[in-house]
């Protein structure tokens, strides 16, 4: 490993080296930067047009960013561009549009400079926004992005190896997102059923969501939740901050960190558990009085409203049971003031 390091970082003098005396020998820069650009590998934008009226939307795609936009047209439009290494299908069979790219593999392209605008590899989708489809997509590398508009479809799911999701002003029955890598951030959502989202490294973030049942999870990144109205919420953290505000729930909030502060800001619901094994838990509410306490850290402190309660606190009477588990934090449950 270290003689792997020695070398890169040989490899990246030698080229800081040959660039300071290229350019003081009257290096093209321009023809520098075509040189990183790889943007004649891909040919002219293609444009798919659909009058069919479609139900659902199937895209699976290696290397390209996915934009989806309203249109108040009454076509379908795909816009995107072909690479000479790869292979695409685009068409319609009963109903069902298929957007599909292989790209063929480059054994022996580890130290590809070569950058491409970001229009090149975003694949763009103009959907009427009288439709009402199914859209499920699968991507090995590059971000998802609904927004511009309003848009109401059926069922919704998203798998990424490698990119962000960014969903806006979106009605949909039933939303999914899976992710590998990659923050996902929903605004101005309305789930009409339930809502997953899982990354395994990311940060998750909702601001204005409306679902049913809703399930946050990541492995490494904070969980954020901002204006969520919902049934229930379950909301777990391996590594990461979890932090809901605003928010109504109808019936149970848990939230579950291994490393992290748990935070609850304003946000009612028939109970909560809240649980953390390194991190404070902090709560604030506009009122105390319908509260149940089970609180517990192993080593921190319990305040409730500047009452010291020692490491554990428990009461008998109370409508809506508080339940924190902390193993190494404190635990605060304030009053809005």
């Amino acid at each position: 490993m270290k003689a792997l390091t020695k070398l890169l970082l040989l490899i990246f003098v030698v080229g800081l080296v040959l660039s300071v005396v290229a350019f003081f020998g009257g290096l093209d820069v321009i023809g520098l930067r075509d040189f990183f650009n790889d943007a004649e590998s891909y040919g002219d934008q293609i444009t798919y047009t659909e009058n069919a009226e479609i139900t659902t939307i199937n895209i699976d795609v290696e290397t390209r960013n996915i934009n989806i936009i309203p249109t108040a047209s009454a076509e379908l439009l795909v816009m995107y561009h072909v690479h000479e290494k790869d292979d695409w299908i685009v068409e319609e069979n009963n109903g069902i549009l298929t957007i599909y790219q292989n790209k063929e593999l480059e054994v022996f392209n580890w130290f590809n400079f070569k950058f491409v605008p970001a229009d090149i590899i975003t694949v763009y989708i103009e959907i009427p926004d009288a439709w009402v489809v199914d859209l499920d997509i699968n991507s090995d590398v590059g971000n998802v992005t609904i927004e511009y508009g309003e848009l109401s479809m059926s069922d919704v799911n998203i798998n990424s190896a490698t990119g962000n999701v960014n969903l806006s002003d979106l009605d949909t029955d039933m939303l999914n997102i899976d992710l590998n890598t990659g923050n996902v951030h929903l605004d101005r959502v309305n789930v009409s059923d339930d809502l997953f989202v899982s990354t395994d490294t990311g940060r998750v973030s909702l601001d204005t969501v409306t679902a049913l049942n809703v399930i946050l999870e990541s492995n490494t990144g904070s969980v954020i939740v901002d204006a969520l109205t919902g049934t229930a919420l379950t909301a777990t953290s391996d590594t990461g901050t979890i932090e809901v505000k605003n928010s109504e729930i109808t019936n149970q909030v848990d939230l579950d960190t291994d490393t992290g502060a748990v935070k609850v800001y304003l946000t009612t619901g028939s109970g909560y558990d809240l649980s953390s094994s390194t991190g404070s838990v902090t709560v604030t509410l506009t009122s105390l009085a319908d509260l149940r306490y089970d609180l517990q850290t192993s080593t921190g402190d319990i305040d409730i409203d500047g009452d010291d309660q020692g490491n554990r606190h428990s009461t008998s009477t109370g409508s809506i049971l508080l339940k924190v588990r902390v193993s190494t934090g404190n635990i605060s449950i304030r009053v809005l003031d």
